[in-house]
């Protein structure tokens, strides 16, 4: 329904709310308001502070991995309040290591068979694009170091890097939260954006496999093919994140044609060599594809955005 703008001192204006929304929604005076941008609307909805979403775990019979997991999964699901309860006299040295890799999460109460972690930062849709871009640049830095590395045959320094992976998880974690929350302005596009980001922390994990793998390897080099695999990988994933800043449709065809340059030459490898040739090789297909389904899903949110 259409209505006027009322004029309020020098630079404020004011709308009126019609009396049958007013009585629909119960609204109060002084009552507050949530004001949110989409696509060019404004929309006006009543304010609803949210309740602090809490859960409690038992992981008694849990190792490291799985704690770190289902802690790791809870925050990202939105949880502001975790607690954890456990047998007296666990090791939990680890925990403190847990909490640095999970973005705005901290331990607030730690008793003999307990632990509560807190959500302490707020998510802001409007935050989602900044770090989103920056969980881009901390592994496209990863995968350029890595492949400084391997050029170099400094294998066993390649573990060194890891953090970085660690870096990527925090960053694409909160994005998920911000996502599944459903804080993200324009719930349309939450499904793309969210794959988007799954397969960016997915994308890191395969490089950080090539980290690990290569560090305890026993071969003294790689094959200049097999290096070639990850200058490939590489270009596509620089490619990959020229078209997220800016989709154009040649790029995307050239992506796609580099992708499948890429198909024949692991092939080759695999015909030829064997070993942790064959292993790298296959993180780099691996790595690809997963590039390649996130540039399809950068066409949805592009489409998307022609159409608003």
């Amino acid at each position: 329904m259409k209505r006027k703008l009322i004029q309020l001192a020098k630079k404020t204006l004011v709308v009126s709310i019609p009396t049958e929304i007013v009585e629909k929604f119960e609204l109060n005076k002084k009552q507050e308001v949530d004001l949110t941008e989409n696509n060019g609307n404004i929309i006006i909805r009543p304010y609803i502070k949210q309740e602090v979403k809490k859960i409690t775990l038992d992981v008694t019979h849990m190792n490291k991995k799985l704690i770190k997991d289902l802690l790791f999964f809870s925050n990202t699901l939105g949880y502001d309040e975790i607690t954890l309860k456990y047998p007296e006299n666990t090791d939990l040295s680890f925990i403190e290591d847990l909490t640095n890799q999970i973005e705005g999460l901290a331990v607030m109460n730690q008793t003999k068979d307990s632990a509560t972690f807190k959500h302490i930062s707020t998510e802001y849709s409007a935050k989602f694009q900044e770090i989103l871009e920056r969980a881009f640049e901390v592994t496209l830095s990863f995968s350029e170091n890595i492949l400084e590395m391997i050029r170099k045959e400094n294998y066993k320094n390649l573990q060194n890097l890891i953090p970085l992976e660690y870096s990527n998880n925090k960053l694409t974690s909160y994005c998920s939260r911000i996502l599944l929350k459903g804080d993200y302005n324009d719930p349309s596009k939450i499904p793309f954006l969210f794959l988007i980001n799954w397969d960016l922390e997915i994308i890191a994990d395969f490089y950080r496999r090539i980290c690990s793998d290569l560090s305890v390897s026993t071969k003294t080099s790689l094959h200049p093919k097999t290096v070639k695999c990850l200058e490939q990988t590489n270009k596509l994933f620089l490619m990959y994140h020229k078209l997220f800043v800016k989709l154009d449709t040649a790029g995307i065809i050239e992506s796609f044609e580099l992708k499948s340059e890429l198909g024949n030459l692991v092939g080759q490898v695999f015909d030829e060599y064997k070993g942790i040739d064959i292993c790298i090789s296959h993180y780099c297909i691996d790595i690809a594809t997963f590039i390649q389904d996130s540039i399809s899903l950068l066409l949805a949110v592009n489409h998307l955005e022609e159409d608003s």
